[in-house]
């Protein structure tokens, strides 16, 4: 379906009318349908416009960065060439389609489903500078956007559980936290993270899973210790508190996202104990066959 760069709408109206909350409300009301599925399940999750309006009306000199940082990039040739690495590997029944939109800040990176239809969507806010202790550099866009995509093909071709709960309760992050264990968002992920490399071979594994070198070199050290924690968890619904541990913001004694990195490690052990089955096929099996080869 190729790549639509919604985030140009908004830079022309900021930078004809710099921090105007008119430009805001107009980019939100464009494209409300996909912003509300956005915000829905990594924002806030209030009111669209609302959430908009505190994230950068609010904080006019971060807008003013984030413009000056955007206005003369264009991040549509590296997306595609994600988009496309993904799909020769994968093979999608179903094609999505990325978006390059400005965000809330929450990711940079997710998947969603707007009119029945899946899509890709970039967050160019976290693109370019710090996000979650890892800098995120434009060249590694295609990783992120081959990543999203392993998502698309496991939420909608997958014979596992996070695929039957979209079917059965539709399209909500939040609940499917609520609802899913562990389990399927390590397999989730490490899933995901695999397909980015295999697109991206070139890529140092610390930029593939979003870390820092610190960040990975604490992951090796302490692989043993994660597990022993995580272990007795794997059954048991994810929450939103057990997502920021272990796949966002991480926790006191944690990095940031050390779930992506224990997920990456049990799909490559599967993966090693079954030479015969490609990735294309990995990503639609059942999040308990990597557990029991982890295991």
């Amino acid at each position: 379906m190729g790549v639509r760069a919604i985030h140009a709408d908004l830079l022309r109206a900021w930078i004809a009318d710099p921090g105007s909350a008119r430009a805001l409300n107009d980019y939100v009301q464009t494209h409300r349908p996909l912003l509300e599925a956005y915000d829905a399940s990594f924002g806030p999750g209030g009111d669209v416009v609302e959430d908009y309006r505190h994230r950068w009306s609010a904080r006019v000199d971060e807008a003013r960065a984030l413009v000056a940082r955007l206005r003369d990039l264009d991040p549509t040739g590296l997306a595609l060439a994600g988009l496309r690495a993904a799909i020769r590997l994968l093979h999608p029944r179903q094609e999505p389609e990325v978006v390059l939109l400005v965000g809330l800040g929450y990711s940079n990176a997710c998947q969603l489903v707007v009119g029945g239809r899946p899509v890709v969507a970039i967050s160019l806010e976290a693109w370019g500078g710090e996000f979650f202790g890892a800098y995120l550099p434009w060249d590694d866009l295609p990783l992120w956007v081959a990543h999203e995509c392993a998502h698309v093909v496991r939420y909608t071709e997958g014979a596992c559980a996070v695929r039957d709960f979209i079917a059965r309760e539709g399209f909500d992050y939040r609940r499917a936290l609520a609802a899913l264990p562990l389990r399927e968002f390590l397999a989730d992920e490490g899933l995901a993270t695999a397909v980015a490399e295999a697109c991206c071979p070139e890529a140092e594994p610390e930029r593939v899973l979003g870390f820092s070198a610190e960040v990975l070199a604490w992951c090796r050290r302490h692989e043993v210790d994660l597990w022993a924690e995580v272990a007795p968890r794997l059954d048991s619904p994810l929450g939103e508190e057990g997502y920021a541990r272990y796949f966002s913001a991480g926790g006191g004694d944690l990095p940031p996202r050390t779930g992506y990195y224990l997920g990456w490690r049990m799909v490559k052990s599967y993966l090693e104990r079954h030479p015969g089955v490609g990735l294309d096929a990995a990503v639609r099996v059942q999040a308990e066959a990597f557990v029991t080869a982890n295991a």
